[in-house]
């Protein structure tokens, strides 16, 4: 029996399948879903809530975290390569990935910091555009791994990073 979904341009009408909304006809647009998780479209970030920054950061500390953003990923990926047991498993091109997976996550930091963007960024949305086949490799308990590896190593840039009496604010954002 069909389950109306919201109108939307991006959502075609679904019916529930193993308790998921997947369009009518049987398919779901590839495009919407990283693991089964709809991370595109209107109903993508239903209920989640999403920190946001009444201060604006210092014009320094902006471009500080913007000129960091290479160094940040160098010193993630030196970090999971030291502390990630199965990331040293990864052959070259899987870690490889995971790499770009952790750059964009720090890039996403970096535009919401910048104001850019409305809401911070999550693992869904830094994992959306991860290929196929590394979302088969690493599993969720990896992938938190991951994003707790790049927020240590962010925070441990705080100070570095901040200008004068922007160390809080920074800490708080990552």
């Amino acid at each position: 029996m069909p389950h109306p979904a919201p109108p939307g341009p991006h959502l075609p009408r679904c019916v529930t399948a193993g308790g998921r909304c997947v369009p009518e006809g049987g398919g779901r647009d590839p495009r919407l879903f990283v693991n089964g998780i709809q991370t595109k479209g209107p109903r993508a970030y239903a209920g989640r809530v999403s920190p946001r920054r009444p201060q604006i950061p210092s014009t320094a500390t902006t471009r500080a975290v913007e000129r960091s953003a290479g160094e940040l990923t160098t010193l993630a990926a030196q970090r999971m390569e030291e502390t990630l047991r199965w990331y040293r498993r990864l052959s070259a091109e899987e870690r490889s990935q995971v790499r770009l997976v952790a750059q964009e996550g720090i890039a996403q930091f970096i535009a919401w910091f910048r104001h850019e963007e409305g809401t911070a960024p999550s693992a869904i949305s830094i994992f959306a555009n991860a290929p196929e086949e590394l979302t088969r490799t690493v599993s969720l308990r990896q992938t938190i791994d991951l994003v707790r590896v790049v927020v240590d190593v962010v925070e441990s840039r705080v100070e570095d990073l901040a200008g004068p009496g922007d160390e809080q604010l920074l800490r708080e954002s990552v």
